[in-house]
């Protein structure tokens, strides 16, 4: 399950600051003292195409994605991690190498109310070296 950053409007701070969830009894439980900006989730470095701003004002995406290597394992070269797989033998992880993708979103947020006007998808591929 993705784990989502609450964004909020706080008096006398930036205009969208992390709220951090309390976990209640396995639940997760957000504070709601002010009103949210935007709610970006992101676990399982896959993103979703549901990008949107809800009529009150708050822009959400279940998962933004991940900033890593592309052809990888959670940033791991993959065949190190699919012989671990296979034999169970321990080994070193080591960065993959190759293209890396950064996966983001771009929320504008009017300063003066707080609410989102829109979310928008950024993702790039960078060749590297």
């Amino acid at each position: 399950m993705p784990s989502p950053v609450m964004a909020s409007t706080v008096p006398d701070a930036s205009p969208i600051s992390a709220v951090s969830p309390r976990v209640t009894r396995g639940r997760t439980r957000f504070p709601v003292t002010v009103p949210r900006s935007a709610v970006v989730g992101s676990h399982t470095h896959v993103p979703t195409a549901d990008a949107r701003v809800f009529p009150q004002g708050t822009a959400h995406v279940t998962d933004t994605g991940m900033v890593g290597p592309r052809d990888s394992v959670l940033g791991v070269d993959k065949d190190i991690i699919v012989a671990r797989f296979k034999d169970g033998v321990p080994r070193r992880f080591e960065v993959a190498g190759g293209p890396v993708q950064f996966n983001s979103v771009i929320i504008d947020v009017d300063e003066s109310s707080g609410r989102a006007r829109s979310i928008e998808r950024l993702d790039t591929l960078y060749e590297v070296e």
